[in-house]
């Protein structure tokens, strides 16, 4: 096992890294990866790989072209071995405090994990068989369809029109209150989160559904926060996310 360091964006999902920003992390892959890197369509792109000692004794397809990466040589080679085999170790997820009290924290992957900085699906087509090179990483620019105030909307409406008949003259007044506040906060949205990245808002829970953090396994609470896992934080979310 060894340290590896690799560049982050200034901010997570960014593509400008000018504040040189780095982070570290433990490799425990091959120090030798044999790829199996089709070549007889448009574009080429890892098919399968595997360590030095566990390539499959049946002949190379011969679509395939055999590329091998050394790990050995560069932090950038640990980093594509880490990306297209493993070796890394398990992602860490953590809560963080989006600052608005009437709608629960999300949770995220770490967003200084190599998984989360740099793009999978790029290093798997990033192999030239012309020039014999790798492309250099790219850096992920999000997980999911940016998120526009619209589709935020959309995201509320679909919660808050399932909840016109939940309200009734006879319930309980305290019962009746949670399902006002919860209606209530949803027609807030997105002006109530306007201050948050659009895919770091949490929505508010129904009174009848159990706190979405209660459903999470393996994520590290804010109460349980280490120093390196404030640090992943403050590198890459906005100050207001803490």
């Amino acid at each position: 096992m060894r340290t590896i360091t690799y560049k982050m964006p200034n901010e997570r999902y960014g593509t400008d890294d000018s504040m040189g920003k780095t982070s570290t992390c433990e490799f425990n892959g091959p120090d030798k990866l044999v790829c199996w890197v089709i070549n007889n369509e448009d574009d080429t792109r890892v098919v399968d790989s595997f360590p030095e000692n566990e390539v499959p004794a049946r002949p190379t397809p011969l679509n395939y072209t055999v590329v091998e990466i050394d790990s050995t040589k560069s932090d950038e080679n640990a980093l594509l071995v880490g990306l297209l085999w493993g070796g890394i170790g398990e992602m860490r997820h953590l809560e963080v405090n989006n600052g608005v009290d009437s709608i629960p924290n999300k949770v995220i992957a770490d967003p200084t994990d190599i998984r989360e900085i740099f793009d999978k699906p790029a290093a798997m087509y990033g192999y030239d068989l012309n020039t014999e090179t790798w492309a250099p990483l790219v850096y992920c620019t999000g997980d999911t369809l940016d998120r526009t105030d619209e589709s935020v909307r959309g995201i509320r409406d679909g919660l808050l029109w399932p909840t016109d008949s939940k309200i009734a003259d006879d319930m309980p007044a305290e019962l009746k209150q949670e399902w006002l506040d919860f209606r209530s906060t949803l027609r807030e949205l997105p002006t109530l989160t306007a201050d948050i990245p659009n895919n770091l808002i949490g929505y508010p829970t129904a009174p009848d559904e159990p706190d979405p953090l209660d459903l999470l396994e393996n994520f590290v609470s804010i109460a349980d926060r280490t120093e390196a896992d404030q640090d992943a934080i403050d590198s890459q979310l906005p100050d207001n996310i803490t």
